[in-house]
């Protein structure tokens, strides 16, 4: 049974006496319907955040560009509204940890963790429960544990007018492509050492 990240899940079955002989076989996957929780969300599984690219919304591996994945998010680099809501009026949580901001609550990308620590995405988009004390959305996201060996990346986002194509319209106006830029990053991550 797989269970998302901010979700409640409920198994129900029953044990009955049966002989040796008997044999039950699957042959379909079960739909998992959520009885428990009126909420509606949309979970990023692990396999899709890593699969993402490099350049993520034009700034580089932001991971609040993680939320325009999931249906009803609208916006772009400095604004976010979940399901037609008021810009940055949804709650933000790291590990189930809510990280309120004093002065614009859901803007995080001064304080975003790097992209490689997101091993889960989930957006909430209406009727959530109570526990969300905002009202207009909840980002989720769930950081991916360590490891005991030394793991790490390189990347580097190069844009410039050999490699990018200035599009149809910018082509025709005779407007020019923003000036090139080459940004290299590197994350390592390793075991714990407690001396």
């Amino acid at each position: 049974m797989n269970i998302d990240v901010s979700t409640t899940a409920t198994v129900d079955f029953a044990l009955v006496a049966g002989g040796e002989s008997e044999t039950v076989e699957v042959t379909a996957n079960s739909i998992a319907l959520n009885t428990t929780q009126p909420q509606l969300g949309t979970t990023i599984e692990p396999e899709v955040v890593n699969a993402l690219p490099n350049q993520v919304s034009g700034r580089g591996r932001q991971i609040d560009a993680l939320q325009f994945l999931a249906p009803g998010t609208t916006g772009g680099t400095f604004s976010h509204r979940i399901s037609g809501g008021v810009d940055f009026e949804q709650e933000i949580l790291y590990n189930g940890i809510a990280f309120p901001q004093p002065e614009t609550e859901g803007y995080t990308t001064n304080v975003n963790p790097p992209f490689e620590m997101v091993q889960e995405f989930r957006v909430e988009r209406t009727t959530f429960a109570a526990q969300f004390g905002l009202g207009l959305g909840v980002l989720s996201y769930q950081m991916a544990s360590g490891a005991n060996r030394y793991h790490g990346d390189l990347f580097e986002i190069l844009k410039n007018t050999a490699f990018d194509s200035p599009g149809f319209f910018r082509a025709r106006s005779g407007v020019k492509m923003e000036r090139p830029r080459s940004t290299s990053r590197t994350t390592m991550a390793s075991p714990w050492a407690d001396r």
